[in-house]
């Protein structure tokens, strides 16, 4: 599903970035232009956030033991200088946090 994207970070012949989301990191959306297919490309700035490189660690050593339908697919990780990059399953229905609070919610 995700072959291209360790070889074609930049917009260009394989994706378009589609939306950018704003946390304590930064979250593109990629859309393959051939497949179609949808990653959420989350990317950390290790010089803005160095006492986040270990966190960002342990989340890629979790994200590669865990494999079940109800978690994100975690399709793998990069290292440009300082700045990770983790491919992740795009989860088109937003954030966890923000269905938790809503009144119907079963959790």
């Amino acid at each position: 599903m995700v072959l291209w994207v360790w070889d074609e970070l930049e917009e260009g012949d394989y994706w378009n970035f589609i939306e950018v989301f704003f946390t304590l990191s930064r979250v593109k959306l990629l859309v393959n232009k051939i497949t179609r297919d949808h990653v959420a490309m989350k990317i950390i700035n290790l010089d803005e956030h160095p006492s986040a490189e270990m966190l960002v660690k342990k989340e890629i050593g979790i994200h590669r033991l865990l494999d079940n339908v109800n978690i994100i697919k975690f399709y793998g990780s990069r290292l440009n200088d300082k700045v990770q990059y983790l491919f992740l399953e795009y989860a088109s229905s937003g954030e966890l946090y923000d269905r938790i609070g809503e009144p119907n919610c079963p959790v």
